[in-house]
């Protein structure tokens, strides 16, 4: 089978076999592109458990992955962590998020233009109200 994904698919009408096809085939390998250039070292390893957590088969790769770091649900949670980790946050909010919005079809959240069905940092994250 052939990795089938967006535009031809949406991300949300693939089928579960679709779904994990694109991500072997399409996404990993592109998003490890992106991680280890940020940091060679830290993402080294890079594969499911990367994004889905310790156990993703157990999890059914159900995202948001709790096992990833908890984000604030506020504009000012962001802007603080923003000034706890910046260049974390630049490398998420800059580089992951942009190019796996574009990966899945989707639009890229961004506060200012707030879309309920684009996506943002809470599609890996959990939040500290969830």
């Amino acid at each position: 089978m052939t990795a089938v994904g967006p535009p031809t698919i949406a991300w949300k009408d693939m089928t579960k076999e679709q779904k994990n096809k694109f991500m072997k085939v399409v996404v990993t390998p592109r998003m490890k592109e992106v991680f280890q250039a940020y940091d060679a070292t830290e993402y080294k390893v890079f594969g499911c458990k990367t994004c889905h957590g310790k156990d993703p088969k157990a999890v059914d790769f159900k995202m948001p992955s709790a096992d990833l770091h908890v984000l604030p649900a506020t504009r000012e949670g962001f802007a603080e962590l923003m000034q706890k980790e910046p260049k974390a946050m630049k490398f998420m909010a800059g580089e992951v998020k942009p190019k796996m919005a574009a990966l899945l079809g989707l639009e890229d959240f961004r506060p200012d233009n707030p879309k309920p069905d684009a996506f943002g940092c809470h599609g890996c994250h959990t939040s500290k109200t969830q």
